[in-house]
């Protein structure tokens, strides 16, 4: 028998607290650019949400 087996159900926590922790920096990231580009973005490129979009796209590419 193999030692995940034997494991209680607690011991798989590490990979979903470890899921959602990365989740929570994907969104902070997401903010942060939000916040820091808004005016420069709007300034040349006429759309406010210009590198919040292009973030949000790269983030999905990449899961």
């Amino acid at each position: 028998m193999s030692r995940a087996r034997s494991l209680p159900a607690t011991a798989t926590m590490p990979d979903s607290m470890l899921a959602l922790l990365g989740l929570a920096l994907l969104l902070v990231g997401l903010v942060a650019i939000s916040s820091a580009s808004i005016e420069y973005a709007d300034w040349h490129h006429q759309n406010p949400w210009f590198h919040t979009q292009r973030h949000l796209t790269y983030m999905v590419m990449a899961l």
